[in-house]
């Protein structure tokens, strides 16, 4: 099994993702050292979305048991009764062997964005800003760290392979056109429109066939609470 980092476990890296997330605008030199270095590697990787979009999987080991807590502390706390109640919380937190995580770089007037776990831990500017000196910068090696591994396995043509052998089913979502979904569920494309009004549905079948080809509109006049309402609806 092909590793990222295995000396940091995911509860010691949720924890600097959570420290890293209450910060944002890295301002120590240590941090943003790390953090242009990481920059410059996601910016190898092929652009995905609008303002220069990255996003790439990484991942690392759940760790052993001592890496979630210390029982004696979750007992005294009061968040368990016993030592099979915390196993159970660990494997709840952690019920498989490596946790997934999506890294996504975005740069948007000067400004450079980087989110992980959907969480926004990084910003820098090329201007200097003014901000609390925090180092963050063990969050910023690992994943310069990681990046460069999974740049690695990209130029072996083993990342992707990699990720869909082995992602999560819980992070794997996209997006089913409601035909295809229909065409598996059928009852529930009858349900659907048995909710809308008939007279409503041949309104808007009538707006868009009566609509000019030549010069179509393109947008609504005038915008009410109640007309945005029934649209979405």
């Amino acid at each position: 099994m092909i590793m990222i980092d295995k000396k940091i476990a995911a509860p010691l890296l949720d924890n600097l993702i959570e420290t890293a997330s209450g910060t944002l605008e890295a301002s120590d030199d240590a941090t943003k050292k790390y953090i242009m270095v990481l920059i410059d590697k996601i910016k190898t990787l092929a652009i995905c979305g609008d303002d220069e979009r990255r996003d790439l999987w990484l991942w690392t080991e759940r760790g052993t048991i001592e890496d979630f807590g210390d029982f004696n502390e979750y007992l005294e706390w009061g968040d368990v009764e016993n030592h099979e109640e915390f196993c159970d919380l660990w494997r709840c937190y952690y019920p498989d062997e490596l946790k997934w995580y999506i890294l996504t770089f975005v740069s948007y007037k000067d400004v450079h964005y980087i989110y992980f776990d959907g969480k926004l831990i990084f910003q820098i500017t090329d201007e200097p800003q003014q901000s609390y000196s925090i180092d963050n910068s063990a969050l910023a090696i690992w994943l310069t760290i990681a990046v460069d591994k999974v740049i690695e396995m990209l130029r072996n043509d083993a990342y992707n392979q990699y990720v869909a052998d082995n992602l999560s089913f819980n992070k794997r979502l996209g997006k089913i056109k409601r035909t295809e979904y229909w065409s598996i569920h059928p009852e529930l494309r009858q349900d659907y429109f048995n909710a809308l009004d008939p007279n409503k549905i041949q309104e808007f079948i009538d707006y868009v066939s009566n609509q000019p080809k030549e010069k179509p509109a393109t947008r609504i006049p005038q915008m009410t609470a109640r007309f945005f309402f029934d649209c979405c609806k």
